[in-house]
């Protein structure tokens, strides 16, 4: 009678072990699907913020091109000044400054987009980096799901075992009495 009421005792704890491996388990599930859709979220994001970037660099890179052909514009208006300055010594100053004054707002910018094509860089090189991390995060957390998922059957298997040896000692019990 003891070792049927120790028995009894045994599989009632591990019955509320069983339970509370349910609850891990549902628990860890959840924040696993909750881990997945942030990272579609995340993934979004990124190819959101890729496209974003592909935009901002073609707008840049065409700038650059209408700058280039504006910077050919003035060079070519440059040269048929130099040309005509050879003609007439007394406009030759006051062209070539004008002239220096358009060339420097061009090449300043120039230096100002490169400056944001720098900068758009950094970020997308931050944003990659926090998409690495939880990407990291997320993985971490499917490990975890995937250990308590192998303790969970170690613990299931522990308490069908555990409820047969019980059946058994019943049945002999019941075999002694008779």
């Amino acid at each position: 009678v003891q070792d049927d009421l120790g028995a009894m005792m045994s599989l009632a704890k591990v019955r509320r072990t069983i339970k509370h491996w349910d609850k891990e388990r549902t628990k860890v599930t959840s924040d696993l699907h909750r881990t997945k859709l942030a990272n579609c979220k995340l993934r979004e994001e990124k190819m959101q913020l890729e496209q974003k970037l592909s935009e901002l660099q073609q707008q840049i890179q065409s700038e650059i091109s209408n700058r280039d052909e504006e910077l050919e514009i003035v060079k070519h208006k440059l040269r048929a000044a130099e040309a005509e300055v050879n003609q007439i010594k007394s406009q030759r100053q006051i062209k070539i400054a004008n002239f220096e004054k358009i060339l420097q707002k061009h090449r300043e910018v120039t230096r100002t987009q490169k400056l944001k094509l720098y900068e758009l860089s950094e970020q997308r090189e931050n944003e990659t980096r926090k998409v690495e991390a939880l990407c990291q995060r997320s993985q971490i957390d499917l490990d975890l799901s995937v250990k308590l998922q192998k303790q969970y059957q170690v613990v299931a298997a522990t308490a069908n075992q555990t409820s047969t040896s019980l059946e058994e000692t019943k049945q002999r019990m019941l075999h002694v009495n008779e």
